[in-house]
């Protein structure tokens, strides 16, 4: 049979201590997230990348970055029946029927 492991960590120095207490607690709050998750995905919004799906939580805002700056990011966020676009210059260009291409527009 295995060893008993010794949970008690107040022998341990106090910095050791508190790296432990604050481990702990990160690992709990993951572990809270990750509950939402588990069984029937509560979300409306998901990563897709091919046929994969990962879910994110219900009404994430999601940034995308095209560069260093600020005026490089576009925030796309969902409403109750829409989805809202920001960035600093937006251009939209009609594809098809069902589809636009948003896009930031060069500043000069």
């Amino acid at each position: 049979m295995g060893r008993k492991i010794n949970t008690d960590i107040t022998r341990l120095p106090k910095w050791a201590q508190a790296e432990i207490t604050r481990l702990t607690a990160n690992i709990n709050y993951y572990k809270e997230k990750l509950a939402g998750f588990e069984g029937e995905v509560k979300t409306n919004v998901f990563i897709r990348e091919g046929l994969d799906t990962t879910p994110l939580p219900k009404d994430s805002h999601i940034e995308f970055s095209f560069g260093e700056t600020h005026i490089d990011k576009v925030l796309v966020s969902k409403g109750k029946d829409y989805i809202e676009v920001m960035a600093w210059n937006l251009g939209i260009e009609p594809r098809a029927c069902n589809i636009i291409r948003v896009h930031l527009n060069k500043i000069r």
